[in-house]
């Protein structure tokens, strides 16, 4: 209850993100204690929650929506939380993903002279 505020002041600026990782169990408690430090006028921040789970669909939609989210968490300083399933599910997915692009025919993914055939 002292040391994440006070490291989440030190750590936040505008290039990266502060996320806080704790057990599910503790999620509810740890967003309360920061959003009661950082509701201040003094050091006001917003804190975001990072919920992910595999199960998803793949949508390049929900992507760039994850992305501007937490793009926009680091930006304005604020302080993201998440639990270790979470961030687990998040890197699984990617990976998968990374896996699918690399069975990818590559004629598929080469562009063409025509805009039409670029479809």
């Amino acid at each position: 209850t002292v040391i994440g505020p006070l490291l989440t002041l030190i750590l936040a600026d505008s290039r990266r993100m502060v996320l806080h990782v704790m057990p599910s169990a503790l999620l509810d408690m740890s967003r309360g204690v920061l959003r009661r430090c950082f509701t201040c006028a003094l050091f006001p921040k917003r804190v975001y929650t990072l919920s992910f789970d595999r199960s998803v669909e793949d949508s390049a939609e929900l992507a760039d929506k994850l992305h501007a989210k937490l793009e926009t968490a680091a930006r304005e300083r604020g302080v993201t939380c998440a639990t270790p399933e979470a961030i687990k599910s998040l890197m699984l997915k990617f990976v998968e993903q990374l896996h699918s692009i690399q069975q990818a025919d590559p004629q598929v993914l080469e562009p063409t002279g025509s805009l039409r055939m670029n479809r």
